[in-house]
C-alpha cells in the first residue's frame, strides 16, 4: 500500500476528493503557502498538473486559456480572487481549523 505524505490534516478531505478525479484528468493547481502540489499528481501519478503561482494577476481571458478539465484552489491564501467564467465551482472543502478553505471548479463545457 503506497502512502502519500501532506503537510496539514486539512489536506486530507481535498486530496480524497481529488483521488476521484478520472484518471488523466488535468488539474490546474492553486495552492496556499505550505501546501504541498505533490500528493496532487495522484496515487498512481495519474493526473497532469499545472500550478499558478500569480493567480491575482489572472484577467477573464487567462482563465479561459487554461487547458486542465479542473481548478483545486485553497483559498485561504487568495481570499478576494475572482475565478474567470471557464470554470464552475462544483464543490467547497472548508475545514473545522480556519487553515483551509479548498474550492473545487470544472471547466464549463
Amino acid at each position: 500500500t503506497g502512502r502519500l505524505t501532506y503537510t496539514h490534516v486539512t489536506q486530507k478531505n481535498v486530496l480524497d476528493y481529488a483521488y476521484n478525479l478520472p484518471a488523466d484528468s488535468s488539474i490546474t493547481l492553486i495552492l496556499g503557502n505550505g501546501d504541498w502540489e505533490y500528493p496532487f499528481f495522484g496515487k498512481a501519478f495519474q493526473y497532469r498538473l499545472y500550478p499558478v503561482t500569480h493567480p491575482e494577476e489572472f484577467t477573464n481571458s487567462d482563465w479561459d486559456k487554461l487547458q486542465s478539465g479542473w481548478l483545486i484552489i485553497n483559498k485561504k491564501g487568495y481570499p478576494d480572487l475572482i475565478i474567470g467564467s471557464a470554470f464552475e465551482l462544483e464543490t467547497v472543502l472548508p475545514d473545522d481549523t480556519g487553515y483551509s478553505d479548498w474550492q473545487i471548479y470544472r471547466k464549463s463545457q
